[in-house]
C-alpha cells in the first residue's frame, strides 16, 4: 500500500455544503474498506486533506475522482504521493 494525499480546495462553497453528507458518507465507506487513513477540513474552511491507501496512482486517482465533491465540481482535488517517515501501524520488533 502507499499513501497519496488529496489536497482539496472549495471552489463552490454554497454547492459543497449541499452535498457535504454524501462527501461524508463515501468517505465513511473508504474507511471501512481500509483505503483512508486521516481526512479532514482545514480550520480556514478553505476546504480539506484526505490520505487515502492505495496499491496504485491509478487506484488512488480513482478514489479521489469518485468523491462527490469532485464529482461535482465543489471542490478542485490535487493528489500526490506521499512517503511517510513514521511507522503507522508497524511494529519495530
Amino acid at each position: 500500500m502507499n499513501y497519496y494525499v488529496g489536497i482539496m480546495k472549495t471552489i463552490d462553497e454554497k454547492k459543497d455544503k449541499e452535498i457535504r453528507e454524501e462527501h461524508i458518507a463515501y468517505l465513511n465507506t473508504l474507511i471501512e474498506q481500509g483505503k483512508i487513513l486521516a481526512k479532514g477540513p482545514f480550520t480556514d474552511g478553505s476546504g480539506g486533506l484526505i490520505i487515502f491507501l492505495a496499491d496504485s496512482w491509478e487506484e488512488a486517482e480513482s478514489l479521489a475522482d469518485q468523491d462527490p465533491v469532485v464529482k461535482e465540481n465543489t471542490r478542485e482535488m490535487t493528489l500526490r504521493e506521499w512517503r511517510s517517515n513514521l511507522s503507522i501501524g508497524v511494529s519495530s520488533s
